[in-house]
């Protein structure tokens, strides 16, 4: 059911075109009845509008979560980061601590200094979820010009999403195979 609160683009424009008619027979006829039927679509919308504003939805909070934590490196703060990690993270089977410490050192010595996201495909399955993205490094370490694949587990610690780990993957080949991390401890 989260699709009505994720602004459907289908429902709008259907519900654009019921306007449209609507008011091209009240301009036609001038009669009230056209303009009373105009209201019901029009209404429709602003609440499904309002609806996309005021609920977070699953793949929302991932989204934002995602790009705070891009935002949290531009700012070299390696808290922000871990406060959106899960106490079950594990990357190539090292703990957020452990993350922490290196994205500290990655910060202080300059290895990436900012992170675009895009293509944020999310999906969410009870207490778990996947999301799948595009990401494109700045810093010291990286040219900029290149890009990887990341895919990220996401797990439910109360009623917040918490990233549990990820893994980067080079988009043209092997790109099930996950690329290893250089120096992470």
């Amino acid at each position: 059911m989260d699709w009505i609160f994720e602004g459907p683009t289908t429902l709008y424009i259907l519900l654009l075109i019921a306007v449209a008619v609507l008011a091209a027979l009240w301009v036609r006829d001038r009669k009230a009845f056209w303009l009373a039927l105009l209201g019901i679509p029009a209404t429709l919308a602003l609440l499904l509008l309002v609806l996309d504003w005021a609920v977070e939805t699953q793949r929302e909070q991932i989204g934002r979560k995602l790009h705070e934590m891009a935002n949290a490196v531009e700012r070299r703060d390696a808290e922000t980061i871990h406060g959106h990690m899960a106490t079950t993270f594990r990357l190539a089977g090292r703990d957020r601590a452990t993350f922490k410490r290196f994205a500290e050192r990655v910060f202080r010595e300059g290895w990436v200094t900012s992170i675009v996201l895009w293509d944020i495909r999310t999906n969410p399955q009870g207490t778990r979820a996947e999301a799948t993205l595009n990401a494109k490094l700045r810093g010291s370490r990286v040219t900029g010009s290149e890009f990887f694949r990341v895919k990220t587990q996401w797990t439910r610690e109360g009623d917040q999403w918490r990233l549990a780990g990820f893994t980067v993957h080079n988009p043209y080949v092997d790109t099930d195979k996950p690329i290893d991390i250089p120096d992470l401890p």
